[in-house]
């Protein structure tokens, strides 16, 4: 395996070499960006944001972010705990109508933190089979009731879509507005996140990547389609790197929530499981990340707040090959004048 050399390259030149062999010998398609201490280090696409007509990824290309949506639903319900519109101890039966018994412990605090033990969604072949067809939140509550509860709310944590899902119905329900509508307002828009929203597939979108799946050495394909009213607020939005950028910025700054506020959202309640966020260690120092992986597409964030470093890696391609948290780590790594195994060269 190659081995980065820190005495003869720069930061900058060994963050491209790398992204340029993942592309060379991994096939990665996608766009990066690298920060550290208000420097940009690298901001570029690689690989094809469209192979069928050849258009390439750039730093500005729209991605599908899949479940790196749950930080910004994260974040609009602590804007609502701040303005007194929801508290993180009320009960989801406040907002929702007819919820089972054995759901009525649960919090909004335990939708946040995948500590409710419902049954998740995107795992229940019925709702994987009919992911072509449009769906509300509001059905996706009434279907998942039949299921029973894997465990008593507040009492472990196992990863969920259906949580955030749920979470954005209620927000839906407080603010009597849509979920995409109700974050543009309050975060896109102030935050200047101008190609960050809902992926709408009926909606002409600039510079946006199709999603692919490689089936094996020699075979990629399109992504199956899926209508993006299933994964709603935990996993319906679009972004590129530059606007995932200002979003670090905004969260470091604490533009948008009081900083006691920012701490209980950083903060992990059972495992590493944060609001909408993970947070654990790399390099010797604390990590606050997230990855996400939706038909075509695959996605990470890294942020290291003691640093005052970020990594972002948003991919249009499914692969066994690579994986953008993956790289995503290598790429912290390096920014960190760590030694990395780059992809093994072609002959």
């Amino acid at each position: 395996m190659k081995k980065t050399r820190r005495a003869k390259t720069s930061t900058k030149k060994t963050l491209a070499d790398y992204m340029e062999a993942c592309v060379d010998v991994l096939d990665f398609s996608g766009s990066v960006l690298v920060q550290r201490k208000e420097k940009i280090y690298l901001a570029d696409g690689f690989g094809k944001s469209d192979r069928e007509n050849i258009s390439k990824n750039k730093s500005d290309t729209v991605f599908r972010i899949a479940s790196l949506s749950k930080q910004f639903t994260s974040m609009m319900t602590m804007m609502m705990v701040d303005e007194g519109m929801i508290k993180l101890n009320d009960k989801i039966g406040k907002y929702l109508n007819k919820v089972p018994e054995k759901w009525k412990g649960i919090t909004v605090m335990n939708l946040l933190t995948h500590t409710a033990g419902l049954p998740n969604y995107t795992e229940i072949p019925e709702f994987v089979s009919a992911q072509r067809d449009p769906i509300t939140p509001g059905e996706i509550f009434e279907r998942l009731k039949k299921f029973p509860l894997k465990f008593t709310p507040g009492t472990a944590a196992e990863y969920n879509d259906s949580g955030f899902t749920l979470l954005g119905h209620i927000l839906e329900i407080i603010a009597d507005k849509l979920y995409g509508d109700l974050l543009t307002e309050h975060i896109f828009e102030p935050l200047a996140m101008h190609r960050t929203g809902y992926d709408i597939q009926q909606l002409i979108i600039t510079n946006r990547a199709r999603g692919y799946v490689r089936l094996d050495k020699n075979t990629v394909v399109n992504a199956p389609y899926i209508d993006m009213s299933l994964p709603h607020a935990a996993g319906a939005l679009c972004s590129t790197v530059e606007d995932m950028y200002l979003w670090d910025r905004a969260l470091k700054n604490n533009k948008l929530i009081p900083k006691k506020l920012s701490e209980i959202m950083f903060k992990p309640y059972k495992d590493i499981y944060a609001c909408g966020w993970m947070v654990d260690e790399q390099l010797g120092g604390k990590r606050i990340q997230h990855m996400g992986g939706i038909d075509g597409f695959q996605t990470a964030i890294l942020r290291f707040p003691d640093a005052d470093a970020c990594v972002i890696v948003l991919s249009n391609c499914e692969s066994s090959f690579f994986s953008s948290f993956g790289i995503a780590e290598a790429l912290a790594s390096i920014l960190f004048h760590e030694d990395v195994d780059f992809p093994r060269t072609k002959k």
